[in-house]
């Protein structure tokens, strides 16, 4: 009897055993997953749907397109979880796997202009101007696809790097301008003018911009806006040969732009000028000075244009005293400007264009 107790006791414990190994274990089958959903947009909030459910594998999700905010000038398209796009009227379900889903919000630009600010608009310091005088915050910009950036930078014309009343010439002190820079440059080295012209050896007094100040650091006075400058060198003394382009190359460059920038559409082909000292100096405050406004030169190259360049760009300033053979011109390394040596002629400088924009 001791000896058949002892074998069903052996026979119970061996089921047990069996038993307990022929359990499945619960922790693969009870294992559930979650369906995120988020807006896709840097430095926006913009309402999405919250899913609460938890789906196991093989789970039939149905995504949900609505209870999506709106973005300014932009559509919503549907959702991507990096590899599959779901949209209302193609894709809408998918079968869950064994990892957690995120769904990210996807947007179709849908303005009828190239920027995100219509052609009416008010642009401010750090926009990029496109040719059908729209515009968009290079911030922005720098938030596209690379798609987004391609179409965009084939018409982009213009940086603004300078909105207000302070680059007003005599008392003009109301009348808020706003300023952008081309986005290519003449590195070639173009004399101001050439020593047969007659603006060569003289001091011409009305374009004259005095600056006064540490380099980065300069204040401005007399002829502020240089956007007549061509005309009032014409009207100074009777010099008589300033409508000459060969005599006058760094000017012209800037008056021809359109010949640059072929991208400038009829809009824009006309109003490009040389700056004058206190404009070129703003250029370089704003975008590339201790307290630049934004980096002039990433948005320039991130658009397919040129930097500025630790070098000189001319002004289409006269220098105020110490020969009528000077004129002056900026460096890009400091804010620091000169005209010592700037001689007119024998001093080959880059070159900017600027114009006026609304």
């Amino acid at each position: 009897m001791k000896y058949f107790k002892c074998l069903l006791s052996l026979s119970f414990m061996v089921v047990l055993f069996c038993t307990a190994c022929s359990q499945p274990s619960s922790d693969a089958t009870d294992a559930t997953y979650t369906v995120t959903y988020v807006d896709g947009v840097d430095g926006a909030e913009i309402a999405v749907p919250s899913d609460t459910n938890r789906y196991k594998a093989g789970d039939t999700v149905t995504v949900n397109f609505t209870g999506v905010g709106s973005r300014d000038y932009y559509s919503f398209a549907g959702w991507s979880d990096g590899t599959t796009s779901y949209t209302s009227g193609s894709t809408t379900t998918f079968t869950m796997g064994s990892a957690n889903v995120t769904l990210t919000a996807q947007w179709q630009w849908n303005n009828s202009f190239i920027g995100t600010k219509a052609s009416t608009a008010e642009k401010e310091v750090g926009d990029i101007v496109f040719n059908d005088g729209s515009a968009m915050p290079y911030t922005t910009f720098a938030t596209l696809d690379t798609s987004a950036k391609n179409e965009k930078k084939a018409k982009a014309i213009a940086l603004i790097f300078y909105k207000g009343t302070g680059l007003n010439s005599g008392s003009d002190t109301s009348t808020s301008r706003t300023l952008g820079v081309g986005l290519k440059h003449n590195k070639s080295g173009l004399a101001w003018c050439i020593s047969s012209a007659d603006a060569y050896d003289k001091n011409i007094t009305t374009i004259q911009c005095p600056a006064t100040g540490s380099p980065g650091a300069l204040t401005f006075t007399g002829d502020k806006d240089g956007s007549n400058n061509l005309e009032q060198i014409d009207a100074f003394e009777g010099v008589d040969d300033t409508s000459t382009a060969a005599k006058y190359p760094a000017f012209y460059f800037a008056k021809n732009y359109s010949t640059t920038a072929t991208n400038l559409g009829t809009n824009y082909a006309s109003g490009w000028y040389l700056p004058s000292l206190a404009e070129l100096f703003q250029i370089y405050a704003n975008g590339k000075g201790t307290n630049k406004a934004f980096d002039i030169d990433a948005a320039s190259q991130a658009l397919g244009g040129d930097k500025f360049e630790d070098s000189w760009y001319w002004s289409s300033s006269q220098y105020a005293s110490g020969g009528s053979k000077a004129a002056c011109h900026l460096g890009f390394s400091n804010g620091g400007w000169s005209s010592g040596g700037a001689d007119k002629n024998g001093c080959l400088n880059y070159v900017c264009a600027i114009r006026a924009f609304n």
